[in-house]
């Protein structure tokens, strides 16, 4: 059995594939990968780290929860990057609560949340970005006080 730093060598390895030629909708387009590394660094321990690399594999990429288990990550793991997932049915103050109820998620969605509201902030302010940024904002406040 491979041991949680190996394990995060595979995380990002899969995250980097995965996210190979997408581009984050910063000013400058940088490329995805560079927002999940972000992410991971802003968190520890090791499986934070791993779900922080991954918490858009299951939205934005081909990969399933499936291929993150056949990768042989860690159950909690698995399930805080399903945690992490937004799925179209549900509102984003219903997704809020689906992350609120699993603490590696939460961890690791406050890191993501300063993430995208820093880029966010850094944009033209359009009604689209404000109304984002509010909701980021709320987000952070509901997810801090679980």
């Amino acid at each position: 059995m491979r041991d949680d730093a190996a394990l995060l060598d595979e995380a990002i390895a899969m995250a980097c594939r995965a996210h190979h030629g997408q581009r984050y909708p910063s000013p400058e387009r940088e490329p995805y990968i560079q927002h999940p590394l972000r992410v991971m660094l802003a968190v520890t321990p090791f499986r934070a780290q791993m779900v922080a690399v991954l918490h858009d594999v299951l939205e934005e990429t081909a990969v399933t929860a499936g291929d993150l288990r056949a990768a042989g990550l860690p159950d909690e793991v698995v399930a805080a990057v399903i945690a992490m997932t937004h799925r179209p049915e549900d509102t984003y103050e219903e997704y809020i609560e689906q992350v609120a109820g699993d603490p590696l998620a939460r961890q690791v969605k406050l890191a993501d949340l300063a993430d995208n509201l820093a880029n966010n902030q850094r944009l033209v302010r359009t009604p689209d970005v404000v109304e984002r940024i509010d909701r980021y904002e709320r987000a952070i406040h509901r997810l801090r006080t679980t």
